[in-house]
């Protein structure tokens, strides 16, 4: 079981500090227009200084969404949690695919995180199609990055959909 050291401190309510397993130290930050983490993780028992990755959601691109696909204006939870099921359905193995919500469902967002995915486990910058094929031919086959690949593949054909919706819903709008 994950241990988690959870520590809010009183003259910074706008934080929440993270202690993962003595690994990562994880500061959720609120402010009035966004929600952002910051990833600290421990190397040789010392944080480092910098956070090695920051994932930020700004919440006007969250309410632009829900306006794209019709999200009435007072429902903005189940827009959230449309977000969420996206995340939530990524294997753990390899990481987490959909790490960074505020591009969860849009093509650059996943261009993003295959980046990150590729520059995490030293993989050659190509097409997950084609990363995938490189990867079954390997020996041993590493399958936690196989799943990677084919969740983030099937993320893809749903988000390309999603934006073929937005687009002509734009143009049926603009007509």
């Amino acid at each position: 079981m994950t241990h988690f050291n959870i520590e809010q401190i009183t003259d910074q309510p706008d934080r929440i500090y993270v202690e993962v397993e003595h690994r990562f130290n994880v500061v959720i930050e609120r402010t009035k227009t966004r929600l952002a983490l910051h990833v600290y993780p421990r190397t040789a028992g010392e944080l480092w200084d910098s956070p090695f990755a920051t994932f930020e959601v700004d919440e006007s691109e969250i309410f632009a969404l829900e306006e794209e696909i019709g999200e009435p204006a007072m429902n903005r939870l189940t827009g959230q949690h449309q977000l969420c099921m996206i995340v939530e359905k990524q294997p753990r193995a390899g990481g987490s695919m959909l790490s960074n919500t505020k591009y969860a469902s849009t093509l650059q967002g996943l261009c993003d995180q295959l980046d990150a995915f590729c520059n995490r486990h030293r993989l050659p910058k190509m097409s997950a199609d084609e990363l995938l094929c490189e990867l079954y031919a390997e020996e041993p086959r590493r399958e936690e990055l196989c799943q990677w690949l084919r969740s983030f593949l099937d993320a893809w054909e749903e988000a390309y959909d999603a934006e073929q919706v937005a687009t002509a819903n734009r143009q049926d709008h603009s007509q």
